[in-house]
């Protein structure tokens, strides 16, 4: 952008903010020169549209060991477990990426049986090919069996999040006991967090007890990730469910930025709207010595008024987008809500 010629009144040189808007065509309006009353203020912490734009992958990881053949609430954990995550696969937004690996269910939970199920880690749905068409055949494809190797689970979870670095990359695992093949779940998760994919591993304890809820608890806390117990398919139900109300919630963060940035290039177009009929008047009177100068700054605002309906177009683009996006979410939300109520 061109600088303010020379020749013309000091007014025209005085801009507190650095708004490209002397300070005597912002006060006209109403407009305090002192700040940049234009500026688009954050709706809340997170409400980052950038981030919010970043591809979200989500990797389901479920522990079918032996003991998830066991009785939890009144059912088989495995059973409640396998409803839970159908119903998040069923209503998750649409931008979010899915997949999901299984562990645990190959040979059995006896000391002969602990070679071959502590290497039976199956990525059954690389990520972005779990569908809700679909996830009901993948869930059903498994039995519990085994023993619980998560270390080597978390490995190949890690391994399927290949060339997504930049991205943003979690881990949901689901498991009632800690690892019983030797591996060092803690170790590994804090590996993949380091990593170029920078994994977050949130760990839900499925009627664990104490001592193994340590454990699961670490293997979250090493990646900045949540740990949460739950004791049946009602309390999985929830979680899952407040999974979903996150994204709504930022979603709407991401229009308040939206929102914001249309207001923000409406004002700047205001202020160029103004600032070029001022110029006008000014010239009208001007001496011929000076018309030169206020025909250059004539085309400086011009530039400047053309900068600001382009932005003002894009960011209504960008809201419109978004909210339809919105809406879409809301809607699966709703109809989780639904599905919810007693």
């Amino acid at each position: 952008m061109p600088a303010i010629p020379s020749g013309l009144p000091a007014l025209w040189y005085q801009d507190a903010d650095g708004n490209a808007v002397p300070d005597a065509i912002e006060q006209e309006i109403g407009y305090d020169p002192a700040r940049d009353d234009c500026g688009v203020q954050r709706c809340a912490p997170a409400a980052d549209g950038d981030e919010l734009a970043t591809a979200h992958n989500t990797l389901l990881v479920l522990d079918a060991s032996g003991s998830m053949r066991a009785a939890a609430g009144g059912e088989r954990k495995i059973d409640a477990a396998r409803a839970a995550l159908l119903r998040f696969v069923q209503y998750a937004p649409a931008k979010t990426t899915l997949g999901f690996l299984v562990y645990g269910h190959r040979g059995d939970n006896t000391p002969a049986g602990r070679p071959i199920s502590c290497r039976g880690v199956e990525l059954l749905a690389p990520i972005g090919t779990l569908r809700r068409e679909s996830v009901a055949r993948t869930l059903a494809a498994f039995e519990p069996t085994g023993w619980t190797p998560i270390a080597a689970a978390l490995r190949e979870a890690g391994a399927a999040f290949a060339g997504r670095a930049g991205q943003r990359n979690r881990v949901l695992l689901v498991s009632d006991g800690l690892e019983t093949c030797g591996g060092d779940p803690v170790a590994v998760a804090r590996g993949l967090h380091a990593s170029d994919v920078a994994l977050t591993i949130d760990v839900v304890g499925f009627d664990v007890s104490s001592t193994d809820a340590a454990q699961l608890r670490q293997v979250a806390q090493a990646t900045g990730g949540s740990y949460a117990d739950v004791r049946s398919r009602a309390e999985l139900d929830a979680y899952l469910q407040r999974q979903t109300a996150v994204i709504v919630d930022n979603r709407e963060r991401m229009l308040c930025e939206f929102r914001n940035s249309v207001s923000g290039a409406t004002c700047a177009s205001r202020l160029m709207l103004h600032l070029r009929n001022r110029v006008q008047r000014e010239r009208a009177t001007a001496s011929p010595q000076q018309r030169d100068a206020y025909d250059a700054l004539l085309e400086r605002a011009a530039q400047l008024e053309v900068s600001a309906a382009a932005e003002r177009e894009a960011a209504g683009r960008r809201l419109d987008t978004a909210t339809a996006g919105y809406e879409r979410t809301r809607g699966q939300l709703g109809r989780t809500l639904e599905s919810h109520a007693p």
